[in-house]
C-alpha cells in the first residue's frame, strides 16, 4: 500500500479519480443533487487543472493497494495571497472498502508535507455541513471549524475546517 502523485501523462488515472468525484458528490449530497452539481467533464478538467502549474499550484496523490489498483485519492492546492497563502484540501476520497483502513490519516500527512514543500503552515478543506463522518475525521486530526460558507448550488451550508501544521496555535 502506497500514496503516490497521480501519473499526470495517464487519462485512465485523471479519469479514475473525476469519477470518484463524483461519487464523493454523490455520497455526500444524494444522488440527485449530487449529479446535478458538475458534470463528468467538468471533474476531468478539475483534476487536470491541478496538475497544470500555469493554472494553479496544486497536487493530486492517489493511493494504491497492494494490487496496484488506485482505493483513494485526494486533490490538494495553495490558495490564498501571496502574503497569506494557505493549503487546501480540496477533496480527498478512499473507497468504500478501503476504509478504516488509515488511508484519510497517510492522506492528511502526505498533505501536511507537499503544504510544507510549498512553504505553506496552514492547512484547510471545505466541505458539506451534513458530512459528519469527515467533520469527524479532521477534528480527530487537529482541525477545528473556522469559518461558514454560503450555500452552495445544493443549498447545503458549507463550513471550513483547518489548523495550523508545524505548531499547537490551534485552528488559523
Amino acid at each position: 500500500m502506497a500514496i503516490r502523485e497521480i501519473d499526470p501523462s495517464s487519462d485512465a488515472e485523471i479519469s479514475l479519480v473525476a469519477e470518484r468525484m463524483l461519487d464523493t458528490l454523490i455520497e455526500v449530497e444524494g444522488p440527485e443533487r449530487g449529479i446535478g452539481i458538475h458534470s463528468l467533464p467538468w471533474l476531468k478538467e478539475r483534476v487536470q487543472w491541478h496538475l497544470d502549474p500555469s493554472q494553479s499550484q496544486g497536487q493530486v496523490f492517489v493511493a494504491t493497494a497492494t494490487d496496484g489498483h488506485i482505493v483513494g485519492h485526494s486533490l490538494l492546492r495553495i490558495e490564498g495571497r501571496a502574503s497569506d497563502p494557505f493549503g487546501l484540501v480540496a477533496t480527498t476520497y478512499i473507497i468504500p472498502s478501503a476504509r478504516r483502513s488509515g488511508w484519510a490519516g497517510q492522506f492528511l500527512e502526505r498533505a501536511h508535507g507537499w503544504f510544507r514543500e510549498q512553504g505553506v503552515n496552514r492547512s484547510c478543506t471545505w466541505t458539506s455541513g451534513t458530512n459528519t463522518a469527515l467533520i469527524s475525521l479532521y477534528r480527530k486530526f487537529g482541525y477545528d471549524m473556522v469559518d461558514h460558507g454560503p450555500h452552495g448550488s445544493t443549498g447545503t451550508p458549507m463550513v471550513k475546517l483547518g489548523r495550523y501544521i508545524d505548531d499547537q496555535q490551534g485552528a488559523p
